[in-house]
């Protein structure tokens, strides 16, 4: 069974949980302000945390 996080916001936090959750077998999302935050470039799956459908289809 593979488990699935989401995270709101892409800054060093999210990225330095990243690594240890995929040891563990965690898929993380990133919802960040771009593609181009920490987080987003080590995710398996991002989205714009500004726009109202993607966090509704992210919960």
């Amino acid at each position: 069974m593979t488990y699935r996080v989401g995270v709101i916001g892409g800054g060093q936090l999210a990225r330095m949980m990243i690594a240890p959750a995929v040891e563990l077998g965690i898929d993380i999302h990133v919802l960040a302000e771009s593609a181009g935050m920490s987080a987003a470039l080590a995710a398996t799956q991002v989205g714009d945390y500004r726009d109202a459908d993607t966090v509704l289809g992210f919960a």
